[in-house]
């Protein structure tokens, strides 16, 4: 089958590409030609923001943020878009210009991250598959709806319904489809399952890949999505309570000011995607609240934490995972006291169980919503 995925690449965030990448080598792995639609529709940069607010984030991204950002890590992150992703040649910016895609194109699979959160997608009806013509077989991989509310949900049930196979990442998700449309879809586990660590290390090459700062020693790696700062002090209480006991280092990736002046800190603003895994790879630690910093510590058998602010409706999606492999006991949230020995460690043998049924269940999904549009296509 000739596959086209349409997901968010035009960003230099690790777990949107890395997820991509992983949809797209399952699709291969398994007999498809698979691209990722090379997708920049610019309104979608600024959806999270409205009015003046808005204003000034458009002078700041095209004036004033090429004058601060990491040249050697959009380098980087450049080149894993255009080398390791199979983006279509052609940029695609609207929808109108989708639907070209219709004359050489199965089937199309939107998916996965939270390209049903409006916030993310910038109210943008391509991400419903919206341009693809109705004998096209369409499909959801593991869609995340973010903050989206029923209302919203609702506005866009025609073009849901038009998908032939739905599946959702997270259970609050599938609950709201329930709920508000009636209609039962299929939790599936996020694209960065479908590869095995070792399917990771040798596809990637990941033992050849060489980083900033030296990974052959043991050390927490501190990952750190911004926007919280009692988030980002909980992380560091955690990796410096680690770093005590264990006698091991810190490394945190990102921007210097989300490190922190601590003897044993190493700071690696430049790794790209790759980098990013590589570091992740050989962690004795991971301390984040990144979902996919979360999701991949667990591909590689990390010991970790995942850090969440109580009620916030962006952990679900971390919660979800956790609680479904019984690993809720690594979410330390924001306001309660870290007590927890760094000899409890995670019996990665039980998860493995667990995960394995996850992972078969939602390889069955593809395979079967796949085989079905094979055969409609004769």
């Amino acid at each position: 089958m000739k596959i086209a995925t349409l997901t968010f690449t035009d960003t230099s965030n690790y777990g949107a590409l890395l997820q991509a990448y992983a949809l797209q080598q399952y699709l291969n792995d398994t007999g498809n030609e698979c691209e990722v639609i090379n997708y920049q529709n610019k309104a979608r940069k600024f959806s999270q923001v409205s009015g003046i607010r808005k204003i000034r984030s458009v002078v700041w991204h095209y004036s004033f943020a090429p004058l601060f950002e990491n040249k050697k890590r959009k380098k980087q992150t450049e080149w894993f878009r255009n080398n390791v992703l199979n983006l279509t040649h052609k940029i695609y910016k609207n929808s109108d210009a989708l639907r070209t895609l219709n004359s050489s194109v199965d089937c199309f699979v939107v998916g996965s991250d939270q390209v049903w959160n409006p916030q993310n997608n910038g109210f943008d009806d391509a991400f419903f598959l919206s341009f693809a013509n109705e004998e096209k077989k369409r499909i959801s991989y593991a869609a995340s709806l973010g903050s989206a509310d029923g209302t919203y949900l609702k506005s866009k049930s025609d073009m849901i319904l038009r998908i032939n196979d739905i599946s959702v990442r997270e259970k609050q998700s599938a609950d709201l489809f329930e709920s508000v449309l009636g209609i039962s879809v299929k939790t599936v586990i996020d694209p960065v399952f479908l590869l095995s660590k070792e399917e990771w290390i040798n596809h990637l090459n990941l033992s050849s890949i060489s980083t900033s700062v030296n990974t052959d020693s043991g050390y927490v790696l501190c990952y750190v999505m911004p926007g919280d700062q009692e988030i980002v002090e909980k992380i560091y209480s955690i990796a410096e309570f680690i770093s005590n006991e264990e006698g091991i280092r810190i490394i945190t990736l990102g921007k210097k000011n989300y490190a922190k002046a601590v003897g044993k800190e190493t700071l690696d603003g430049d790794a790209g995607p790759e980098e990013f895994l590589k570091y992740v790879k050989d962690a004795a630690y991971v301390v984040t609240n990144s979902f996919h910093g979360t999701a991949l510590s667990i591909v590689f058998r990390r010991q970790f934490y995942s850090v969440l602010k109580k009620g916030n409706k962006r952990n679900n999606r971390i919660e979800d995972l956790l609680h479904s492999i019984y690993l809720s006991e690594r979410i330390v949230y924001s306001d309660t006291v870290f007590k927890k020995s760094v000899d409890s460690r995670i019996d990665f043998t039980r998860v493995d169980q667990t995960l394995s049924a996850e992972i078969n269940k939602s390889k069955q999904f593809l395979e079967r919503a796949i085989e079905e549009g094979r055969k409609k296509n004769g």
